[in-house]
């Protein structure tokens, strides 16, 4: 029972509250391409306000930190602020 719920699970995006959070958002931005595609995706509707901040930036996707060492978070951490940064300044003269 509990390994069938664990791939039922595995297989299985719930994204009721994500869809009202951007439902309600005036824009939405991931760091990945993969995870805009994603939201494009699973809500067609909402695709006009979701962008990869390397769309706004003409920079790159942030690299997943998943697995990796202390440093390699501290790097994405650093990634994330200079995105930031840069989005703020971007996003502030719209």
């Amino acid at each position: 029972m509990f390994c069938e719920q664990a791939e039922k699970a595995e297989n299985t995006l719930d994204m009721t509250n994500e869809e009202n959070d951007i439902k309600n958002a005036d824009l939405v931005i991931t760091v990945t391409s993969n995870h805009a595609k994603l939201i494009r995706n699973s809500f067609p509707q909402f695709g006009q306000k979701v962008y990869c901040a390397s769309e706004i930036t003409d920079g790159r996707d942030v690299s997943d930190p998943y697995g990796g060492n202390l440093e390699v978070y501290r790097t994405c951490a650093g990634q994330i602020m200079d995105l930031c940064k840069i989005l703020y300044k971007k996003i502030k003269v719209l």
